[in-house]
């Protein structure tokens, strides 16, 4: 019996070898039974490859600026509940619309599995959306001029593109974010801007040095905060700015006043994490003596520049960028020679010595200054040194902390290429690991930032054919020489003059519809719950993550003879079956299409019917 079965496994196997499709790339043989959608790209097809992809995310971007110009009748929709509504990632059941995918890597414990759960719930119908904690109207509007978006990433990729690369998205400056194919998922914050690929496609590398204005008035509660301070507003602004800086940035906080307990930092590579000391810097910042102080501007922007002024040399002085981004009262102490004169020679003083191309860029932001005559401090500091100054956004609706400097932002994007660039590698937020992604700014009609479209790519490559891929996507990196304007005010198409009223002067994220106001709720563009909730696991697991069987009990000892004859049958049962799956893969493979039309055949799609496979193209 013992022989009879052996030569069954073996027979079996030649029939395996015989089911390898033809190819001079073969696939490792772990996994050509197991192995789930991928595709397998050789040299000759990689520069196809990244060309198409490079058509999909310019075609979503292009899509999300042709919404963006149809804002008016758009917004005028959703309020009138005309609108088709947005769905978001979680608290919604009941669609027979979606499909079961594999092979992803969720946490231990998901789905009430000890082990890492592989499965999850996927509709290919329509993008689903996720908001930031602090949602705001700037946000609402958004979802609604770009809720058809969902439907036009439906029909550009198909369920095999998703298999074979990966997730196609779109996210606004405002904090939406929609992705196709839709996946459920749990109610987490969630914030485009804060991501790697968003942060990389709009700004160039960059040194930042923040200066925060600690003098007593920061500490007064203003009526038309709710109560909130000054220094309340801005601590939520630098915080949420610290989240959303490159990973290869650099930052450091300098703080200002008459007090004694002034914080400085050197400047400290951001490596993407939240945890930076800058962060705990501003979270244990001792603002108990701060009662009677007083400040000066130019003592900060000083105390800023030598910030810079000690910081290595950089290797990269055509693609990096030194920010001096200072939060102030606009106050000068003529006691300690401070002026406009004085604080402007010396940002001209510094420019003329530092080795980066551009000098520093001064962005100079009051936080609800109401004089006019400190006002027109900043204002005419930032017109000498090519700069910009206005009063952070802090009025109107629910106050995006990120929104409160758009023009940071704005500027930054503008200094970047147009055009689609590679991400480097980093950690996927839907716990799919390390991932590579394809990303690009997206500008409205008049030349402003209004978000960024992505799309992964997780391809199958012989470690012979990965030079290919990485000599094309060093060409496409982020990090690229930049053609500088010569003022921040013309980029930005900002005047500077006298303003009698400097709180009707703030920064912000622009009105969709200027001029008209809309005021949009939750209701008008997202769709309603479905009823009963349910846990988060039911809404993003299924197959066997859902239900696993339990282990089959060990054989008892003593029961030699029976338990090979279960072997036996188990062999016979188990060969049976992978042989007709051998002839399946076999012809399937043969009749298989390529991702895309213009790619060639040797750039094959493994079978959809089995489970999805990501694996990472190295690091480029």
């Amino acid at each position: 019996m013992r022989g009879w079965s052996l030569r069954v496994v073996i027979a079996l196997l030649l029939l395996h070898l015989m089911a390898v499709p033809p190819s001079d790339k073969m696939v490792p043989f772990g996994m050509r039974w197991l192995s789930s959608p991928a595709v397998f790209v050789d040299a000759a097809n990689v520069q196809e490859l990244v060309k198409n992809m490079t058509a999909l995310v310019r075609s979503v971007g292009d899509e999300a600026k042709k919404n963006e110009a149809d804002s008016c009748p758009r917004l005028d929709n959703c309020r009138l509940g005309q609108g088709t509504c947005v769905r978001m990632v979680c608290g919604y059941t009941g669609n027979e619309s979606f499909t079961c995918e594999g092979n992803f890597r969720f946490d231990s414990g998901t789905c009430g599995s000890p082990d890492a759960c592989t499965q999850t719930l996927l509709s290919y119908e329509e993008g689903f959306a996720r908001l930031p904690f602090t949602e705001t109207v700037q946000a609402y509007d958004a979802m609604c001029v770009q809720q058809t978006l969902s439907a036009t990433l439906s029909k550009k990729v198909r369920r095999d593109d998703f298999l074979s690369i990966g997730w196609i998205y779109y996210g606004s400056f405002t904090g939406f974010f929609l992705s196709f194919p839709g996946k459920q998922d749990a109610c987490v914050d969630y914030d485009p801007r804060k991501r790697p690929w968003f942060a990389e496609a709009t700004s160039p590398r960059k040194r930042v040095v923040i200066v925060l204005d600690l003098a007593a008035e920061m500490f007064i509660p203003l009526s038309s905060q709710n109560g909130r301070n000054r220094f309340q507003m801005v601590n939520s602004t630098v915080f949420a700015l610290l989240g959303s800086l490159r990973r290869d940035d650099e930052v450091a906080l300098v703080t200002y006043s008459s007090a004694t307990n002034d914080t400085d930092t050197s400047l400290e590579i951001v490596l993407g994490s939240q945890a930076t000391a800058t962060q705990s810097k501003l979270l244990n910042l001792n603002t108990s003596a701060m009662g009677a102080a007083s400040s000066d501007l130019r003592d900060g922007i000083m105390k800023g520049l030598n910030v810079l002024r000690a910081a290595p040399k950089p290797g990269d002085a055509d693609v990096l960028q030194e920010v001096l981004l200072v939060f102030t009262l606009g106050t000068l102490s003529a006691v300690n020679g401070g002026n406009v004169s004085t604080t402007v020679d010396a940002i001209l003083q510094y420019n003329s010595t530092t080795q980066v191309k551009s000098g520093v860029r001064v962005f100079l932001y009051g936080v609800e200054v109401k004089s006019p005559v400190d006002y027109g401090n900043i204002q005419q500091i930032a017109k000498s040194v090519n700069g910009f100054a206005k009063n952070m956004g802090t009025r109107g609706g629910t106050v995006d902390p990120l929104g409160s400097i758009y023009s940071y932002f704005n500027f930054l994007a503008k200094l970047q290429p147009s055009d689609p660039k590679w991400v480097a590698k980093y950690e996927d937020f839907g716990e799919l690991g390390d991932v590579n992604t394809m990303s690009m700014p997206v500008f409205d009609g008049n030349g402003n930032l209004i978000g960024a479209s992505g799309m992964d790519m997780t391809v199958k490559l012989e470690p012979s054919d990965k030079d290919a891929l990485k000599n094309i996507t060093d060409t496409m990196t982020s990090n690229v020489k930049i053609s500088y304007p010569t003022a921040i005010g013309d980029a930005l198409n900002v005047t500077f003059g006298t303003v009698s009223d400097p709180l009707s002067d703030m920064d912000g994220i622009p009105d969709l519809c200027p001029g008209v106001s809309v005021s949009l709720k939750k209701e008008n563009v997202v769709c309603a719950e479905k009823q009963p909730k349910v846990s988060d696991d039911v809404l993003r697991c299924c197959g066997d993550c859902l239900a696993r069987p339990a282990p089959p009990p060990s054989p008892k000892k003593g029961s030699g003879s029976k338990s090979n004859t279960v072997v036996i049958v188990v062999l016979t049962v188990g060969g049976f079956l992978v042989a007709l799956g051998g002839l399946g893969y076999y012809f399937v493979m043969h009749s298989s299409l390529s991702l895309f039309s213009s790619i060639p055949q040797r750039a094959r799609v493994a079978s959809t019917s089995t489970p999805r496979s990501r694996v990472d193209i190295g690091k480029i």
